[in-house]
């Protein structure tokens, strides 16, 4: 499979079949993203983050592609909520989904444990929410996670600190155990489990936020499998 970097290259040197491969690539996770904050809109908000890149691929810097992508999709998301929303734009990043706009649907889950986790996500300022997904379930490095979101490494540290105690907090007032919360994950397909995917990313952030929990417990957990 041929890396990022090449098929953005071969895009901006005018191979579109490249570029068609670069964003079917991505579709899915972007489409997730929209999907845990404006449901309704997921999918016409994830072709507007490709077709802003087509517009102009050559503007990328920096040598991350997905960074790039979710850079785009924020700026989506926000301009999105700019017509929904009840507040100033200047406050946006810093409320939750649910407060940020009218109209804002709940995800349904099927499982109260998926449940759980979406509520204690969704509380989280967009900011802090966009972080720990970047984390969570992306495996952006700070350089890459600071790139996407527009600021600097060191606040990119501290507040992904604040937003890991925050989701700690609401998890714990919500009354959902680190297990169950790990399994709501894997429900969710965001801990991804396929070679060379975010899996690790995944579990070292999962044991950052929900540090009682032993390696081997959270591989159970995750697996979907009783702890012994």
């Amino acid at each position: 499979m041929a890396p990022d970097l090449e098929l953005h290259a071969r895009f901006v040197a005018g191979d579109k079949v490249a570029g068609g491969e670069l964003c079917r690539r991505y579709f899915d996770r972007l489409c997730g993203y929209f999907e845990r904050r404006l449901p309704d809109q997921a999918e016409d908000l994830t072709q507007e983050v490709f077709a802003v890149y087509a517009r102009d691929p050559g503007r990328m810097s920096g040598e991350s592609v997905r960074a790039f992508f979710f850079g785009i999709a924020r700026n989506v998301l926000l301009h999105a909520l700019r017509h929904r929303s009840r507040h100033p734009e200047a406050e946006l990043p810093e409320l939750s989904i649910r407060d940020a706009a009218t109209g804002v649907s709940t995800i349904v889950a099927e499982h109260e444990a998926t449940r759980l986790f979406l509520e204690a996500l969704q509380s989280l300022s967009l900011i802090h929410q966009d972080l720990l997904e970047l984390f969570l379930f992306e495996g952006l490095t700070i350089a890459e996670a600071a790139a996407a979101l527009g600021i600097p490494e060191n606040t990119c540290r501290s507040r992904r600190a604040r937003a890991t105690s925050d989701l700690r907090a609401k998890v714990e007032e919500l009354g959902l155990s680190p297990r169950r919360a790990a399994i709501a994950l894997t429900k969710l397909g965001l801990l991804r489990k396929r070679q060379g995917d975010s899996a690790p990313a995944g579990i070292a952030a999962l044991r950052e936020l929900f540090d009682g929990l032993s390696a081997d417990d959270l591989r159970r957990a995750l697996d979907g499998l009783p702890p012994e």
